[in-house]
């Protein structure tokens, strides 16, 4: 991992309006570019909040119509779970905007299979457009440094798009080199454990292999 600004905030107020602005900056440039955005999303507990702010505070500030949404990974469980990322984004996200399009992974099909097609529905996508990757993607990490599904940094993978087994969930993730062609990689963490691993370079982690353009961080450690 290389040099990265990191941007602390006092609590959660200013974390979640931190993240918010950034995605409203890039959204412009989005716009100016090609008039429409390309956001990528990721799950856990952290981007619920954020999805709530977006709702309330940006629909003046960014057209949802012009954004469409992808996911980084997704656990391979029923898309009406609580574990489902796009599920939880869908309760407080989707289900209140209109966006240009929502490309969530199909975890109705075999884990393999939804990585095979998802990968297709990416490419499809981005040759649509002519695009070499998205715009911006918001990631988190996990204590062990893990980002997206990528739980192993020797796990080099040849498909862009593959299948990462862990003990409650096969999930679809992906990869490093995708996740780093990817134009605008925002890191959002809280917490001194996460940091400490985040600033921890005595073993290489996942975490470690991407360069971010922000990461922005708190120690508030809010539910």
């Amino acid at each position: 991992m290389g040099n990265y600004i990191l941007d602390e905030m006092k609590d959660a107020v200013t974390f979640y309006e931190a993240i918010a602005n950034t995605i409203a900056e890039q959204y412009l440039k989005g716009i100016n570019e090609k008039n429409f955005f390309t956001l990528v999303l990721t799950g856990g507990n952290t981007p619920l909040k954020l999805f709530d702010l977006l709702v309330k505070n940006y629909s003046e500030r960014i057209d949802w119509s012009k954004v469409y949404l992808f996911w980084a990974d997704e656990r391979c469980v029923s898309q009406k779970s609580y574990d489902n990322n796009f599920f939880n984004a869908k309760i407080h996200l989707i289900n209140h905007l209109q966006f240009g399009g929502i490309n969530p992974i199909q975890t109705n099909l075999s884990p393999k299979l939804a990585a095979k097609e998802y990968l297709n529905d990416v490419h499809l996508f981005l040759k649509k457009y002519s695009l070499k990757s998205f715009d911006m993607v918001i990631l988190g990490m996990g204590n062990d440094g893990h980002i997206a599904s990528v739980f192993n940094p020797m796990d080099q993978k040849e498909d862009e798009i593959y299948v990462s087994k862990t003990k409650n969930f096969d999930r679809v993730t992906m990869s490093i080199s995708m996740l780093k062609k990817i134009k605008y990689k925002l890191l959002m963490i809280r917490g001194k454990d996460k940091l400490n691993c985040l600033k921890d370079q005595s073993m290489k982690l996942p975490k470690d292999m991407i360069n971010y353009e922000k990461i922005i961080y708190t120690n508030d450690t809010f539910q």
